[in-house]
């Protein structure tokens, strides 16, 4: 209904711009540029309005990412000092295993 509406205004305007020439298409022409600016303002307003929640989407994925990256960072250097701890363990169960074989082949002789 509404695009009859405006198709039956325009119809109507064209018919008295014929009568009024000049002025009326002048007017009319600016109409048809301030509607095609206001159309052309809508579509970037919603490109960036897009551009925008892509952004916060982004920006929190980051946040999420960094807290994930200082999470396995810590881990890790846990990690690393139970492996240093193990290690040194297996190495004096070494030097004990080493003593008592030196102790067994000492009493047999």
């Amino acid at each position: 209904m509404p695009i009859y509406f405006f198709e039956l205004f325009f119809k109507k305007v064209f018919l008295f711009a014929l009568i009024f020439c000049d002025r009326i298409v002048f007017i009319l022409l600016n109409i048809g540029i301030i509607m095609n600016n206001l159309t052309t303002l809508e579509k970037l307003s919603e490109k960036v309005s897009n551009i925008l929640q892509q952004y916060r989407l982004l920006k929190t994925e980051n946040e999420t990412l960094r807290i994930q990256v200082v999470t396995l960072k810590a881990e890790k250097e846990v990690k690393e000092q139970e492996i240093e701890k193990l290690t040194e363990q297996n190495v004096l169960k070494d030097i004990e295993i080493e003593e008592i074989v030196s102790k067994i082949e000492s009493i047999l002789g």
